[in-house]
């Protein structure tokens, strides 16, 4: 089973979900912090109420070695430096009053006061699906996900209108005419402003978006060995555009395999 589906043409709203990139402490390995991290969700979603959460799942992240030249690519991007990152998606935005919120709540401060985590981001985000196609119950689902910020002469409200409004649908476009490797799905994540969110970001520069690409391997992006022309020029017109409204030296990108929780 994945949490994702392809969109329901008649939902009148993107889901919002809230992410939480970690980074394990000192002295911990990635793997055991990997597991205790994800004993400590599978514990809180049995504590927590079915209402208001319509997906749970953690993103465990791993070694890739085509991500370097991913990164020389755009000019040279951060290390991913996060060893997991969760993803709980709610059926409303959160508010005090309502059932998503009070799970927010619950579940931003068993997150605080786990131990094992050394850093954390805290990203309250609406999704955008440009694409996605349906996944076999369980399947293995590899991610790249690429936690972004914006140019700095651009406002976060324009940065996220090019997203979306342009560079989406070139990639959509790229993919219907058979010119981008091979994916299960895109989906734009849009940063929201949240005061609860605010309350434990404590000052710091959050991320402006996360992009995230479903793949059946985790090589599929994996462009070094190719001689396809109209492939790498694809590539090429991505990456130029992207140029446009992302700042690549002030964003990462890694590599995951999804693990649902509920």
């Amino acid at each position: 089973m994945t949490a994702h589906k392809p969109a329901d043409p008649g939902r009148t709203a993107d889901p919002v979900r809230l992410l939480v990139c970690a980074r394990r402490r000192a002295g911990l390995g990635r793997g055991e912090f990997q597991q205790r991290w994800l004993a400590l969700h599978r514990d809180l979603a049995r504590r927590l109420p079915a209402a208001g959460i319509t997906a749970y799942l953690q993103n465990h992240i791993y070694e890739a070695e085509f991500l370097e030249s991913f990164r020389e690519l755009r000019g040279g991007m951060e290390a991913d430096g996060f060893d997991a990152i969760t993803e709980v998606a709610f059926d409303t935005m959160p508010e005090n009053d309502n059932a998503s919120g009070k799970a927010l709540e619950q579940l931003l401060d068993a997150e605080m006061a786990f131990p094992d985590t050394g850093a954390r981001r805290l990203l309250l985000v609406r999704e955008h699906q440009v694409f996605m196609d349906s996944v076999a119950p369980g399947a293995t689902v590899h991610k790249m996900i690429i936690c972004v910020r914006r140019r700095p002469e651009l406002s976060r409200e324009a940065f996220q209108r090019y997203w979306r409004e342009e560079h989406g649908p070139l990639a959509l476009a790229l993919r219907r005419r058979g010119l981008t490797p091979p994916m299960i799905g895109y989906v734009q994540n849009h940063t929201l402003e949240h005061p609860a969110i605010e309350r434990y970001a404590d000052g710091a520069d959050l991320y402006d978006g996360v992009a995230t690409v479903w793949l059946d391997r985790s090589d599929d992006l994996d462009l070094r060995g190719t001689t396809e022309q109209q492939l790498l020029e694809a590539d090429r017109m991505l990456v130029d555009d992207e140029a446009k409204f992302v700042a690549p030296k002030r964003s990462t990108v890694c590599m995951a395999v999804e693990q649902v929780i509920r």
